[in-house]
Formats: structure tokens, sequence, C-alpha cells
């Protein structure tokens, strides 16, 4: 997957950087959103299950979180 998304970020001359951290999703995510100024926030979302639905889960909380946030559906 990351080979299609840096040939396609090649085509359309986006600049995309990869980040790996380990930790709560949340303040990495945060720390990564503050230090690098970032401007969009671009995160892939899966069909739901019922717990997912009854409970939440980890795009639908950074939703909240992050301004601004594009969520792809496949």
């Amino acid at each position: 997957m990351i080979v299609e998304a840096t040939a396609l970020a090649g085509e359309y001359q986006i600049n995309v950087e990869y980040h790996l951290a380990s930790g709560s999703f949340f303040e990495e995510a945060q720390k990564s959103i503050t230090d690098n100024e970032i401007d969009l926030v671009v995160m892939g979302m899966g069909v739901k299950s019922f717990d997912q639905s009854l409970l939440g889960n980890t795009t639908t909380k950074a939703i909240h979180r992050f301004k601004p946030i594009l969520v792809i559906f496949p």
C-alpha cells in the first residue's frame, strides 16, 4: 500500500511523509501535527463492526479531535 501511495503522491506532486511511533495514538498524532505544522490529516476507515458501532474506534475519535480531517471510506 505504501508503494502505491508513494507513486500517486509523486504523480500529483503531493508531499507525503510517513511517521512511525509507539504510545498513545492521539498523543503521538497531535505531537506530529503540531511539530510538523500539518494542515490536513487523512485517515482511512473500514467497515465498522457491531462493537465499533457501540464503542467507537480510533478514526471516529480522531474526527472529533483533529481539525481538519479527511476520512476515506472504501
